[in-house]
Protein backbone atom coordinates (compact mmCIF):
# COMPACT_ATOMS: atom_id res chain seq x y z
CA UNK A 1 0.00 0.00 0.00
CA UNK A 2 2.82 2.38 0.91
CA UNK A 3 4.44 1.84 -2.52
CA UNK A 4 1.16 2.66 -4.27
CA UNK A 5 0.79 5.90 -2.30
CA UNK A 6 4.41 6.83 -3.01
CA UNK A 7 3.94 6.16 -6.73
CA UNK A 8 0.75 8.22 -6.79
CA UNK A 9 2.48 11.17 -5.08
CA UNK A 10 5.43 10.96 -7.49
CA UNK A 11 3.08 10.78 -10.50
CA UNK A 12 1.12 13.84 -9.34
CA UNK A 13 4.30 15.79 -8.64
CA UNK A 14 5.73 14.91 -12.06
CA UNK A 15 2.52 15.92 -13.79
CA UNK A 16 2.30 19.28 -12.07
CA UNK A 17 5.98 19.99 -12.63
CA UNK A 18 5.66 19.24 -16.36
CA UNK A 19 2.67 21.52 -16.93
CA UNK A 20 3.37 25.20 -17.37
CA UNK A 21 1.76 27.69 -15.06
CA UNK A 22 -1.14 29.72 -16.39
CA UNK A 23 0.12 33.29 -16.51
CA UNK A 24 -2.06 36.25 -15.49
CA UNK A 25 -3.26 38.28 -18.48
CA UNK A 26 -3.56 41.80 -17.10
CA UNK A 27 -3.25 45.36 -18.34
CA UNK A 28 -0.27 45.57 -20.70
CA UNK A 29 -0.08 41.81 -21.33
CA UNK A 30 -1.26 42.12 -24.94
CA UNK A 31 1.44 44.64 -25.83
CA UNK A 32 4.07 42.55 -24.02
CA UNK A 33 3.03 39.38 -25.87
CA UNK A 34 3.14 41.11 -29.23
CA UNK A 35 6.52 42.65 -28.47
CA UNK A 36 8.06 39.40 -27.27
CA UNK A 37 6.99 37.63 -30.48
CA UNK A 38 7.72 40.48 -32.88
CA UNK A 39 9.01 39.31 -36.26
CA UNK A 40 7.67 35.77 -35.82
CA UNK A 41 4.26 34.35 -36.71
CA UNK A 42 2.00 34.08 -33.70
CA UNK A 43 -1.43 32.62 -33.05
CA UNK A 44 -3.37 33.75 -29.99
CA UNK A 45 -6.52 31.79 -29.23
CA UNK A 46 -9.00 33.28 -26.74
CA UNK A 47 -11.36 30.76 -25.21
CA UNK A 48 -13.44 30.31 -22.08
CA UNK A 49 -14.61 27.77 -19.53
CA UNK A 50 -18.13 29.19 -19.90
CA UNK A 51 -18.04 28.74 -23.71
CA UNK A 52 -19.17 25.25 -24.83
CA UNK A 53 -17.88 25.67 -28.43
CA UNK A 54 -14.49 26.68 -26.97
CA UNK A 55 -14.31 23.54 -24.88
CA UNK A 56 -15.22 21.42 -27.89
CA UNK A 57 -12.44 22.82 -30.06
CA UNK A 58 -9.56 22.81 -27.54
CA UNK A 59 -8.56 19.18 -28.31
CA UNK A 60 -8.33 20.05 -32.03
CA UNK A 61 -6.02 22.94 -31.14
CA UNK A 62 -3.91 20.45 -29.22
CA UNK A 63 -3.55 18.39 -32.41
CA UNK A 64 -2.45 21.47 -34.35
CA UNK A 65 0.10 22.41 -31.69
CA UNK A 66 1.53 18.87 -31.82
CA UNK A 67 1.63 19.03 -35.62
CA UNK A 68 3.38 22.40 -35.73
CA UNK A 69 5.83 22.75 -32.83
CA UNK A 70 7.64 25.38 -34.92
CA UNK A 71 4.80 27.87 -34.48
CA UNK A 72 3.98 29.77 -31.30
CA UNK A 73 0.35 29.28 -30.27
CA UNK A 74 -0.80 31.01 -27.11
CA UNK A 75 -4.05 30.22 -25.32
CA UNK A 76 -5.83 32.84 -23.22
CA UNK A 77 -8.79 31.96 -21.00
CA UNK A 78 -10.94 35.05 -21.51
CA UNK A 79 -14.19 34.24 -19.76
CA UNK A 80 -16.55 37.20 -19.31
CA UNK A 81 -16.55 36.57 -15.55
CA UNK A 82 -13.78 35.51 -13.15
CA UNK A 83 -13.26 31.73 -13.10
CA UNK A 84 -11.27 29.36 -10.94
CA UNK A 85 -7.64 29.02 -12.04
CA UNK A 86 -7.53 25.33 -11.11
CA UNK A 87 -10.49 24.66 -13.37
CA UNK A 88 -8.74 26.44 -16.26
CA UNK A 89 -5.55 24.45 -15.69
CA UNK A 90 -7.46 21.16 -15.49
CA UNK A 91 -9.41 21.95 -18.68
CA UNK A 92 -6.20 22.77 -20.56
CA UNK A 93 -4.50 19.60 -19.31
CA UNK A 94 -7.53 17.47 -20.25
CA UNK A 95 -7.42 18.95 -23.77
CA UNK A 96 -3.71 18.16 -24.12
CA UNK A 97 -2.67 21.82 -23.78
CA UNK A 98 -1.20 21.78 -20.29
CA UNK A 99 2.29 22.38 -21.65
CA UNK A 100 1.29 25.13 -24.09
CA UNK A 101 1.81 28.81 -23.31
CA UNK A 102 -1.35 29.55 -21.33
CA UNK A 103 -2.71 32.79 -19.94
CA UNK A 104 -5.87 33.77 -18.10
CA UNK A 105 -7.69 37.10 -17.80
CA UNK A 106 -6.84 38.58 -14.42
CA UNK A 107 -8.84 41.00 -12.31
CA UNK A 108 -12.51 41.77 -11.96
CA UNK A 109 -13.19 44.00 -14.97
CA UNK A 110 -12.27 42.54 -18.34
CA UNK A 111 -13.51 45.25 -20.71
CA UNK A 112 -10.18 47.13 -20.56
CA UNK A 113 -8.30 43.92 -21.42
CA UNK A 114 -10.55 43.24 -24.40
CA UNK A 115 -10.21 46.86 -25.52
CA UNK A 116 -6.39 46.60 -25.50
CA UNK A 117 -6.61 43.57 -27.78
CA UNK A 118 -9.12 45.22 -30.12
CA UNK A 119 -11.42 48.19 -29.52
CA UNK A 120 -13.98 46.36 -31.69
CA UNK A 121 -13.98 43.14 -29.65
CA UNK A 122 -17.11 42.76 -27.54
CA UNK A 123 -15.90 39.60 -25.83
CA UNK A 124 -17.23 36.98 -28.27
CA UNK A 125 -15.59 33.61 -27.78
CA UNK A 126 -13.83 31.79 -29.21
CA UNK A 127 -11.62 34.35 -30.92
CA UNK A 128 -8.42 33.54 -32.78
CA UNK A 129 -5.90 36.18 -33.79
CA UNK A 130 -3.25 35.30 -36.35
CA UNK A 131 -0.31 37.69 -36.46
CA UNK A 132 2.21 37.35 -39.28
CA UNK A 133 5.90 38.30 -39.20
CA UNK A 134 5.09 41.86 -40.33
CA UNK A 135 2.51 42.27 -37.54
CA UNK A 136 -0.52 42.05 -39.84
CA UNK A 137 -3.52 40.66 -37.98
CA UNK A 138 -6.13 38.21 -39.27
CA UNK A 139 -9.05 37.61 -36.91
CA UNK A 140 -11.31 34.57 -36.74
CA UNK A 141 -14.44 35.02 -34.65
CA UNK A 142 -16.16 31.81 -33.59
CA UNK A 143 -14.89 28.25 -33.85
CA UNK A 144 -11.83 28.33 -36.08
CA UNK A 145 -11.73 26.23 -39.20
CA UNK A 146 -8.30 24.75 -38.60
CA UNK A 147 -7.83 24.06 -42.31
CA UNK A 148 -7.91 27.86 -42.75
CA UNK A 149 -5.37 28.21 -39.93
CA UNK A 150 -3.16 25.57 -41.56
CA UNK A 151 -3.29 27.46 -44.89
CA UNK A 152 -2.35 30.66 -43.05
CA UNK A 153 0.55 28.82 -41.43
CA UNK A 154 1.71 27.47 -44.79
CA UNK A 155 1.79 31.02 -46.14
CA UNK A 156 3.25 32.80 -43.11
CA UNK A 157 5.29 30.39 -40.99
CA UNK A 158 8.33 29.85 -43.18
Amino acid sequence: MRAVVTLAVLWLAAGSAAAQDVKPFAKGSWAALRQSHRGKPLIVHFWGITCPPCLGELPRWSELVAERPDVRVIFVAADPVPVDRTRVERTLADAGLGEAENWMFQGEFFDPLRYEISPDWGGELPLTILIDKAGTITTIVGVADLSVVRKWLAAHAR
